[in-house]
């Protein structure tokens, strides 16, 4: 399994995930049958981070910013949680990069890891959490 951590040095999430099929299947599956749940207001996960500390996580929001955002009221999602348009992006195009032939996926999953490794999108998508977190904590978010 590559995750993570390559020769090269530098982190990589999202190629790496994609390349782990089953893996991203089975997280796929789950992300939309917890949002079919939360769509019809159905309550299958409660934030234990919260219920042991009382501060939100990271995560908290997500579900309530994703379906903001699919209702249109992007400004709304914001407000939720920073993180809303990764999920969303996340959700749109792991199936579709799943769903694309191997001879197609495997050259788009390099091209994905250089641009990951370029731009260290891992690193900046870990900040982002930091830095929500830790503006939640303030009370700034």
């Amino acid at each position: 399994m590559r995750w993570l951590w390559r020769q090269s040095g530098r982190w990589v999430l999202i190629s790496a995930l994609l390349r782990e099929r089953a893996v991203t299947w089975i997280l796929l599956g789950f992300a939309f049958l917890y949002l079919l749940f939360a769509f019809f207001n159905i309550p299958i996960w409660r934030c234990v981070w919260r219920m042991f500390t009382g501060w939100r996580c990271p995560g908290c929001g997500l579900t309530t910013g994703c379906k903001a955002f699919l209702r249109g009221d992007f400004v709304e999602g914001l407000a939720w949680n920073w993180l809303t348009p990764f999920v969303i992006i996340a959700l749109i195009l792991f199936p579709v990069v799943m769903a694309i032939p191997k001879r197609v996926r495997e050259p788009f999953l390099d091209r994905l890891e250089r641009v990951e490794r370029k731009f260290r999108l891992t690193l900046i998508l870990l900040v982002l959490v930091v830095v929500q977190t830790v503006a939640r904590l303030q009370g700034w978010a």
